[in-house]
């Protein structure tokens, strides 16, 4: 779910009120759908379990929330997570409850146990614990809340913040792991599970490096806390699929599978966590990654036929352009050499762009490029002192009677980005020419890019790209001898409604044969999680895409 109120620590609602509605239980018999609101979201949540029992797994609800009675209306929304409650018990999901925390915003409307006589921990329920308390964990299946804060004052998918590895935050000053009054206080509710999250650059602060012992002490205190109360914890590596490299100047938000922050580094921090906690019988379980999104759509190359180290004789300015080319040592992506195209714009700011192809001499007859996948890829360096911004990149193809462009690709400052596009194998029949066009729309001056690595072959998408670095952490942990419960949640923000559509089968091959696939479902129609509209709105949006 995109939480900004969540990690910016920002007020959401009013006050709930403090008393409990009372919820008739009709354990193991089904009903028939109340209103359509009830239908639809029953529906999507059938979709999630249809899936696991095709696929003969078993499944986590990570997160599940709704409003407490800020509008007034904290019965309608408690007769739904009733009947959602009860499909989950008939399909023995462990479930998650979001969210509760000592550090939560008394105003934070999704909170299901708030702190309001204590300082040090939650002490009272909202009207939503009391659909949370009516179905317990069994022998078969676990149920508690995400107890928040280990998160908090981080980023969500911005592309850039001011948190990042180096400038991490201050413990009890942005963030905070709740302690023994609140895992007592849960206990004590009959709560069993808690999932605490905490964040991937503040317990390794270097990717591939060790872990860092101050905050893996409070991590294992939070968890001690919760095993003396009786609870077990899910650890829930709270990041969205990226983690935040410090450039000196800010974090920069560099996804899993980028140049920068790689599968191996993710089955890095994993395969030390596993190996710090896989003896601690408090934690029964790993999350692997909250809410996966925004991950890059890869390349697999079949042919690398111009690695333009040996092989850019032929590149030239497209249509005797004014882009001057030459062989430069640095920087390089994986060679000795890669070709630099430097070109002079206007002092003004305007559009401007550097257009180049490998047939500029007419070197190649037309090749048949349609039987080696479907994606051509070029690597792409913008360096990071270059004016203008929102540079963008397209490959294209020179047919025997017409171009053929491929999607625009943003390219990022400092860095080699892969541009990737695809074509139809009719424009890859008769290739006279392959070539980039690298743009922006206000550059002025002098500006250069760097190329390398002409390939071919077929792309993996973002979520086959997180199936593959989900699959090397599971890995990772098993190697370990590792024989917890591994919750991998699903792609695109772990959404229940849409998962399905993201993973058509299930993909961790696991020896221990312990996964969950982890969703999290949100009810409001706006699939925000912020709930910003009272229960008769969302019933009546329901109504008319019914």
């Amino acid at each position: 779910m995109h939480r900004r109120t969540f990690l910016k620590l920002l007020a959401v609602g009013v006050p709930g009120a403090a008393a409990a509605i009372t919820v008739a239980r009709n354990a193991g018999h089904w009903l028939p759908p109340r209103d359509a609101l009830h239908q639809v979201v029953l529906q999507e949540l059938a979709g999630f379990t249809t899936w696991l029992e095709q696929n003969h797994v078993k499944g986590f609800i990570g997160e599940v929330g709704w409003p407490d009675n800020t509008d007034g209306d904290a019965s309608d929304w408690n007769q739904l997570a009733q009947a959602w409650f009860e499909a989950a018990d008939r399909s023995q999901l462990w479930v998650a409850g979001w969210a509760t925390g000592a550090w939560w915003e008394a105003t934070y409307s999704l909170a299901m146990y708030r702190r309001e006589n204590s300082e040090a921990g939650v002490d009272t329920p909202n009207t939503q614990a009391s659909v949370l308390e009516a179905h317990p964990s069994t022998n078969t299946y676990l149920r508690g809340i995400a107890v928040a804060g280990g998160s908090f004052s981080a980023a969500t998918d911005e592309p850039t913040s001011d948190f990042s590895n180096v400038q991490r935050g201050t413990y009890d000053v942005d963030y905070h792991y709740d302690g023994a009054e609140t895992y007592q206080y849960l206990a004590q509710r009959g709560l069993r599970l808690a999932r605490i999250d905490f964040r991937w650059e503040r317990i390794q602060p270097t990717p591939g490096g060790p872990l860092d012992e101050a905050e893996l002490a409070h991590l294992d205190d939070a968890v001690a806390s919760a095993g003396a109360a009786g609870l077990q914890v899910v650890l829930d590596l709270h990041n969205y699929g990226a983690y935040y490299l410090s450039d000196g100047r800010q974090g920069v938000r560099q996804a899993i599978g980028s140049p920068t922050i790689s599968e191996s580094h993710f089955a890095d921090v994993w395969q030390r966590l596993s190996a710090h906690y896989q003896d601690n019988p408090n934690v029964v379980a790993y999350g692997l990654m909250n809410e996966p999104t925004d991950l890059p759509t890869l390349f697999d190359a079949q042919t690398r036929f111009a690695d333009l180290d040996s092989s850019a004789n032929g590149w030239q300015a497209d249509n005797g352009g004014p882009e001057v080319l030459s062989r430069i040592s640095s920087p390089s992506h994986g060679g000795q050499f890669a070709l630099k195209i430097a070109r002079e714009f206007p002092s003004a700011p305007g559009y401007g762009h550097m257009r180049v192809h490998d047939n500029g001499s007419t070197i190649h007859a037309p090749r048949d490029l349609s039987g080696a996948g479907d994606t051509l890829a070029l690597w792409v360096y913008l360096p990071a002192d270059t004016g203008g911004s929102s540079w963008q990149a397209r490959l294209f193809v020179y047919g025997d009677r017409r171009s053929f462009d491929a999607a625009s690709v943003p390219l990022q400052r400092g860095n080699w980005t892969q541009v990737t596009g695809q074509f139809t194998a009719d424009a890859l029949k008769n290739v006279l020419a392959v070539g980039i066009q690298v743009y922006c729309n206000d550059v002025a001056g002098p500006a250069w890019i760097a190329l390398d690595g002409l390939a071919q072959g077929a792309q993996r998408t973002p979520a086959q790209v997180w199936e593959a670095a989900s699959q090397s952490a599971v890995d990772s942990i098993r190697a370990n001898g590792d024989g917890k419960v591994i919750a991998v949640g699903g792609y695109g923000w772990s959404r229940v409604p849409s998962w399905a559509e993201q993973h058509s089968r299930a993909w961790i091959q696991d020896p221990f044969d312990r996964i969950r696939y982890e969703g999290h479902h949100y009810w409001d129609r706006g699939r925000s999680s912020f709930y910003a509209r009272p229960y008769a709105d969302e019933l009546s949006s329901a109504r008319s895409s019914a």
